[in-house]
């Protein structure tokens, strides 16, 4: 079940202007971590939907849901560019804002803000991306970890 109006990965490429990283050449979102990428369709396709809902609920509830994945989205590129513990604090508070972002999805469902099949379509983006955070997390762990063991090894 894929929803048309979420971006196809392939298709982004992303321009660097001269005397920028890349200087001038083009980079490839697939070269960014998955989850970052992810986090990034989830919001492209969560904004529109937001700015669907009444007033009386798009400036509270909408704006929160759309807060929430800004906050994940924000988490995971602070831990792409961090190292060691600091990596893993950020993929932390990542996962607990995917997890309130998670709550506030399943409350505009349940107040039929989002139709059943945009419910699932967000729980489905939802539950892959907290996968591929979690898989990041452990991943950082272990590198941390034999890291760690390296350097009493040597000293």
């Amino acid at each position: 079940m894929s929803d048309p109006k979420v971006p196809n990965r392939e298709q982004h490429i992303v321009s660097f202007p001269a005397g920028a990283a890349g200087a001038g050449g083009k980079k490839s979102r697939l070269e960014e971590p998955s989850a970052v990428i992810l986090a990034g369709d989830i919001l492209r396709w969560v904004i529109p939907k937001v700015g669907k809902f009444p007033k009386n609920v798009r400036y509270g509830l909408g704006a929160r849901l759309e807060s929430a994945h800004f906050d994940v989205l924000e988490e995971l590129i602070r831990a792409q560019y961090a190292r060691g513990g600091d990596r893993g604090r950020a993929l932390e508070l990542a996962n607990t804002r995917l997890q309130i972002a998670r709550h506030l999805g399943r409350m505009a469902r349940e107040l039929n803000l989002l139709s059943e099949e945009s419910a699932v379509y967000l729980a489905r983006l939802q539950v892959d991306l907290g996968t591929q955070v979690g898989a990041w997390r452990k991943a950082s762990a272990a590198t941390a970890n034999s890291s760690a063991s390296c350097a009493i090894q040597h000293a």
